[in-house]
């Protein structure tokens, strides 16, 4: 049986934004996807040191991922939305909703970021928090 490794959910999502950007011709915050790739530096700066290397060389990974994914959505038309930027935000693109960090959402963060989630409710969290930061 081919176990669910943390690297193909990262995978996947990458693939299903990128979906949904050039094949659906949907808008998308590039923003999030920029604070993703920090974060996972960030722990690539922060863990240089330890003995830990398969963690080390799977952060690496998801920051050349996302590179790959936000290079290629380079020519796709989109709006990059700063973070706190309500007004901005509302003057730049007139159909979206900025939703505040809620229970619901940190919770999804939780499980997709636990590795210890069963596979499916990885899949399901992954994708309705995608639908979230998606709009039309």
């Amino acid at each position: 049986m081919n176990r669910f490794k943390e690297e193909q959910g990262f995978a996947w999502l990458a693939k299903y934004i990128w979906n949904e950007v050039a094949e659906h011709n949907r808008r998308i915050a590039l923003s999030g996807i920029e604070e993703e790739k920090i974060f996972h530096e960030e722990d690539v700066e922060d863990e240089l040191g330890s003995d830990d290397y398969v963690e080390n060389e799977q952060d690496l990974a998801r920051v050349v991922e996302l590179d790959k994914l936000i290079k290629s959505l380079d020519g796709v038309q989109h709006a990059t939305i700063q973070a706190n930027l309500y007004v901005n935000v509302i003057n730049t693109v007139k159909n979206v909703r900025v939703l505040n960090a809620n229970d619901n959402i940190v919770m999804m963060h939780t499980i997709i970021r636990n590795k210890l989630t069963p596979r499916d409710d990885f899949i399901f969290n992954t994708d309705r928090l995608v639908r979230l930061i998606v709009y039309i």
